[in-house]
């Protein structure tokens, strides 16, 4: 059910929640326009094609040509190597790539379709790189013809920043997931973003952000709505949210996470 207000906006949430909440939204969206940004970067990078960016990236990381999915462990092996910025946990990457709640019993793997939702461009402004980094044939999406690859210089530069940028968003937003979680379940803010529908759309997610809250302007709502929608193959925003807002074990516990 629709959350009851506890000190009354107009939305019906506690002004506490309401702060949250946009505050969370906002830095999605902010979140979203910069890695839009380097993923039409990279897209753009002469004859850059995502299954060979894959390839490389598990070649790299696991020194294993054979390999057709990048455990994450390995990959923050290689995160944490020469010049890195961050230094994830498996939770954080399981968490910012997979859109898992919780860290994968397996220890959580990258494929090649979560690879494809990290680097292909998603703002329609941005189709023609979209198009340029087109899905391969499917048998070429299996196998491990990695050891001609070339990987590495601008490319490798930005799957790091690409990582590092989304881990560190996961991080920056902990005081708000936890303040959202005393009073909101992932499932009522999804609710708040249906349409007469019945589901969330991007004018009803659009609708609630810009006039209910108050908070977005139209072309942040879209940007937000690609984020939320990024997890869902039919375009809905419920895992999304769920990424978003659900707090993480030890939350409470890293000294960074203020």
């Amino acid at each position: 059910a629709t959350p009851a207000a506890a000190a009354g906006g107009r939305t019906g949430l506690s002004w506490r929640m309401e702060e949250a909440l946009v505050g969370l939204f906002h830095a999605a969206a902010a979140a979203e326009t910069a890695a839009e940004q380097r993923r039409a970067a990279l897209a753009r990078q002469p004859g850059f094609r995502p299954m060979d960016g894959f390839r490389g990236l598990v070649l790299a990381s696991t020194q294993d040509p054979g390999r057709v999915r990048l455990p994450l462990g390995d990959l923050r092996r290689w995160l944490e190597g020469s010049w890195a910025s961050v230094s994830p946990s498996d939770h954080e990457l399981a968490r910012a790539l997979l859109g898992c709640e919780d860290l994968p019993e397996d220890g959580g793997f990258l494929g090649f379709a979560d690879f494809l939702r990290l680097v292909l461009p998603r703002d329609p402004l941005h189709e023609a790189e979209r198009l340029q980094g087109s899905l391969p044939p499917e048998e070429d999406a299996t196998g491990g013809a990695c050891a001609g690859l070339t990987f590495g210089g601008a490319v490798e530069y930005a799957l790091r920043r690409m990582i590092e940028e989304e881990v560190d968003f996961i991080r920056r937003t902990c005081r708000l997931r936890r303040e959202l979680a005393a009073e909101l379940r992932p499932a009522q803010v999804h609710e708040l973003l249906w349409g007469e529908a019945g589901r969330a759309t991007a004018e009803s997610v659009a609708d609630y952000v810009t006039d209910t809250l108050g908070a977005l302007d139209h072309a942040q709502a879209a940007t937000l709505f690609r984020r939320l929608s990024a997890f869902d193959e039919e375009g809905g925003v419920l895992a999304g949210v769920r990424v978003l807002m659900a707090p993480m074990s030890g939350d409470d516990l890293v000294p960074y996470r203020q």
